[in-house]
């Protein structure tokens, strides 16, 4: 390791220690996501202002951040209650998600047949990958939001969770899908083909561990839950490993894998006891929101072009333009998941908070920028919005939530607290 990578790496972690303390300060006035305060932090110790940290592509901390998105999905995918939203919540999202995918591309594609988005690819690739991050949803950021504001029980709640779960993974199903012959090594048909058999396989495996592990697996993971041997978190590694190194071989994105990975291990812990499995979770959760996580935000702002956004006016006007769509194209619609009867309220507050976007919108900019979609700077002004979104939809949405059932907010408890039907639940922190 070079002695530029070494202090890169110590200054950014120096930047995961610092956001935690700032949002612990700042949370007395306003409530700024970890990831943003994660992501500021990083554009200022990287060249667009102090110039601390300098990310090499292929390098160690890039690989790092690699490690921190997957590790993030694969939590997401560990922590979803598919039983609670079976049915119409699950259905109601799915058919609003894809009237938002349509709304987003085709109003992304007539804008980009008029504007240069500076990219080498056509109006329809650039459409579909800027349409991708507007469809997304931040369900990571606004979860322990949610929980603090007893808002997951709601109707709001269980709307904006089951839209968020969606919101969380499709985009990238959806971008792969449609664009797979963007690399010229695999036509969308071939990538439908592999993502379904990817799927098939998803499909045997759960039913192989529908029973959970094997009793000797369960024994030696009790064995080894307070020793060196940790075998529980051990076979987590293995199985993201696998599945992730499964997926990649197949055409299909790595993160899927990651999310697939992580419905895997919550069918495999099916028998495991509640109080293990909550151990496991937070141990789990420990290593990515401690580690992984935290430095791929922080990378996100290192490698954050604000030079290249200030000084081109087109991609700068962009950025309320995005922020704009991700409301009325994701957001709007993705309120039809509310039930019948709901008030103006409730689908403003269920909008608002459908209409947060982060990390995927980091992922869908990286990999637009991959494929010659647009340019950095457009990359850093569809970010920017995500941020946008994220310091301000969930704010208002809860204030309009809590308004819409005559809640009082101070007398919330916290998401570290918070308890459903089936125990303590480990929100995320992102």
């Amino acid at each position: 390791m070079d002695r530029t990578t070494l202090v890169t790496l110590v200054v950014m972690v120096a930047a995961t220690v610092l956001a935690p303390i700032l949002y612990t300060v700042l949370s007395r006035f306003v409530r700024v996501p970890v990831a943003v305060l994660e992501m500021f932090l990083g554009i200022l110790i990287g060249p667009s202002v102090l110039g601390l940290a300098v990310v090499t592509p292929g390098g160690l901390v890039d690989w790092l951040r690699v490690m921190g998105v997957v590790a993030l999905f694969f939590l997401a995918g560990q922590e979803t209650n598919f039983k609670k939203l079976m049915g119409r919540p699950l259905r109601t999202a799915t058919t609003s998600w894809l009237l938002c995918l349509v709304i987003a591309v085709g109003a992304m594609f007539a804008l980009a047949s008029v504007v240069d988005f500076g990219g080498s690819t056509s109006a329809f690739v650039t459409a579909v990958f800027i349409g991708g991050a507007v469809v997304s949803t931040a369900i990571g950021t606004i979860y322990p939001m949610m929980n603090d504001a007893q808002e997951i029980t709601t109707k709001v709640g269980q709307a904006t969770i089951a839209a968020g779960v969606i919101g969380q993974f499709a985009p990238l199903v959806a971008v792969a899908l449609i664009v797979g012959d963007v690399s010229g090594d695999h036509s969308p048909l071939w990538a439908t083909l592999m993502h379904l058999a990817f799927c098939a396989i998803i499909a045997v495996l759960l039913w192989l561990l529908r029973g959970g592990l094997p009793f000797v697996f369960r024994r030696i993971q009790s064995m080894t839950m307070d020793a060196s041997g940790q075998f529980g978190i051990r076979l987590q590694v293995l199985v993201v490993g696998a599945v992730v190194l499964l997926a990649v071989a197949m055409g299909v994105d790595r993160l899927i894998g990651a999310f697939a990975a992580g419905i895997l291990v919550q069918a495999m812990n099916k028998k495991t006891s509640p109080a293990e499995q909550h151990i496991l979770f937070r141990k789990a959760k420990a290593l990515g929101y401690g580690f992984l996580i935290p430095l791929f935000f922080v990378w996100a702002g290192v490698t954050f072009d604000l030079a290249g956004l200030v000084a081109s006016p087109q991609a700068l006007w962009f950025l309320p333009v995005f922020v704009i769509l991700k409301f009325l194209a994701r957001g709007v619609p993705g309120s039809l998941t509310l039930p019948k009867g709901s008030t103006l309220q409730e689908r403003t507050a269920t909008s608002l908070l459908v209409g947060t976007g982060l990390a995927v919108v980091v992922v869908m900019g990286h990999l637009g920028l991959e494929a010659g979609a647009f340019s950095t700077p457009y990359a850093a002004a569809m970010v920017g919005g995500a941020k946008v979104t994220a310091l301000v939809f969930p704010t208002i949405g809860l204030m309009l939530a809590n308004r819409a059932r005559g809640f009082d907010p101070a007398k919330a408890v916290t998401a570290e607290t918070a308890v459903d039907d089936d125990g303590p639940v480990p929100a995320p922190e992102r």
